[in-house]
């Protein structure tokens, strides 16, 4: 019933008084505000830029390790951030050569790996595994393998976020570079980075970052 008015006038459906329609006029009038106040907030934030991170890549390091067997270790590399080459598309995609021969072994191309690639925040002050990623990844032509892995949503990594679980929309993408010898292949470089599910285009640094700090931050510092 109308807050007011008898049932019965409602199923004769006679006019209501004067005072009921009013109050309706209100209520309507005020929907019709909130509704207008919740979109316009929703455009306002859509068109702000969001803030810097506050993080940078020089506080990072990666560690990759690709291993066979279990326990047998083909290549490893421990890469600071202020030695990337940022890519001049500003995008969160990095090259690594894989130096030192005493870094890698040779393998079959078709045996299974295991790809581990931690992102380390300088001081062992955190870490984030970006990919554990186990089997035979995707060769192209042979000599290139790509392993990726989905990323798990932000929330997941800090208390002040709310919430855990769920999916980020974002992957973690690692490729291979590999050169033939004696029949075998060794790992020659890599490429690691983030692509978004969305548009399977890597992200930009910045996006990159902003979901990394959730996860290597003290949560009072990760809000974005």
């Amino acid at each position: 019933m109308v807050h007011g008015v008898p049932n019965a006038l409602l199923l004769l459906n006679l006019p209501l008084p004067l005072q009921s329609r009013r109050r309706r006029r209100r209520r309507r009038r005020r929907t019709l505000l909130q509704t207008f106040s919740l979109g316009r907030a929703a455009e306002i934030r859509r068109l702000q830029k969001p803030p810097k991170p506050h993080l940078s890549i020089h506080d990072l390091i990666f560690a990759i390790d690709v291993v066979q067997n279990r326990d047998e270790r083909l290549a490893t590399v421990i890469k600071p951030g202020d030695q990337l080459k940022l890519d001049r598309n500003g995008i969160f995609r990095f090259d690594i050569d894989v130096e030192g021969d005493d870094k890698t072994a040779a393998f079959e191309a078709v045996d299974s790996l295991r790809i581990i690639w931690n992102v380390v925040l300088k001081g062992f002050r955190g870490v984030f595994t970006m990919m554990d990623c186990k089997g035979k990844g995707s060769f192209v032509l042979g000599l290139e393998g790509w392993f990726s892995k989905e990323l798990p949503a932000a929330a997941g990594g800090c208390c002040c976020s709310g919430g855990g679980g769920g999916a980020s929309g974002l992957v973690a993408d690692l490729r291979l570079g590999m050169r033939e010898s004696e029949g075998k292949v060794v790992v020659e470089k890599m490429s690691v980075g983030v692509l978004s599910i969305v548009s399977w285009r890597y992200v930009c640094v910045d996006d990159a970052l902003r979901y990394l700090q959730h996860f290597l931050l003290p949560c009072g510092r990760c809000d974005v």
